[in-house]
């Protein structure tokens, strides 16, 4: 159901976009890229409680789980946090996998107050700069898509495993113009306002353009009913990829397969195979 507040916010970018497209565009773009904080849940201080807290040089903070396995770096979605791999950090214990789980740029405990694909997929490369290297790289909804450019970027992992994740940055952003009611011209401007704070065209962020430097093994995992990214944006970059095993999950939607035994055990295998 759709709030009033919603409704409000979308009658106003309808109106104002006409009037005053560049200016909406650009709120829009700020709005798109700076996260909301939010409070951690009782589940998110079990899991901090049963890691420790690393703090990188640039900044950036992580939750750790020691080990002397295969070393796997993870990455949370937009609005999430490192907690939310504690559900495949204890699935992996018995492995004796070794886990870095990123709080993104501006989110969890990390510095900033702005974040985008781009500076996502940088913080995995610090974080391989620092701490690596890696083995494995995890990442869920705008974690997934940062782990493909930042493999495209010269990641040195040997397997990816991408969640719930986008193949297409354009895709996103006209599914949020869309979703907000934003005009054309207003569209147009909010497009062009995300391309200045990545740095780079959107175009730039999309399978087709990095597939050819995506050879590793690739596990995808998506639900079938995620309304935040569909099921398609898997399903092209599993048509798109040579080396990618796609599976897909049923009544999980986009957060919850985070936490699913099945999805975890996967993972596990995936990793350890």
């Amino acid at each position: 159901m759709t709030s009033p507040a919603l409704t409000a916010f979308r009658a106003s970018n309808a109106v104002l976009g006409r009037i005053a497209p560049k200016t909406t565009g650009r709120r829009i773009g700020r709005t798109f890229t700076t996260p909301r904080p939010r409070p951690l849940r009782p589940w998110e201080r079990e899991v901090e409680a049963r890691a420790e807290r690393i703090h990188l040089t640039t900044g950036l903070s992580a939750l750790h789980w020691d080990g002397n396995g295969p070393r796997v770096l993870t990455l949370h979605g937009w609005e999430g946090r490192a907690t939310q791999f504690g559900a495949l950090a204890e699935r992996l214990a018995p492995t004796g996998a070794d886990i870095t789980a990123l709080d993104g740029p501006a989110h969890g405990s990390s510095i900033g107050t702005r974040a985008n694909p781009v500076a996502f997929a940088r913080a995995l490369i610090d974080a391989e700069r620092e701490l690596g290297p890696f083995d494995v790289v995890v990442g869920h909804s705008m974690g997934a898509a940062a782990a493909g450019l930042a493999v495209s970027w010269g990641l040195a992992v040997q397997k990816a495993v991408l969640i719930a994740g986008p193949s297409s940055l354009p895709g996103v952003v006209h599914r949020f113009a869309r979703f907000v009611r934003l005009p054309s011209r207003a569209a147009e401007n909010f497009v062009r306002e995300i391309e200045a704070i990545a740095g780079m065209p959107a175009s730039h962020i999309d399978i087709d353009t990095i597939a050819d430097r995506l050879t590793m093994p690739v596990l995808a995992l998506h639900d079938v009913g995620d309304v935040d990214v569909p099921v398609d944006e898997s399903r092209r970059l599993a048509a798109t990829l040579p080396n990618v095993t796609l599976v897909e999950t049923h009544g999980l939607g986009h957060n919850r397969i985070l936490r699913d035994p099945g999805v975890m055990d996967r993972i596990a295998e995936f990793v350890a195979g």
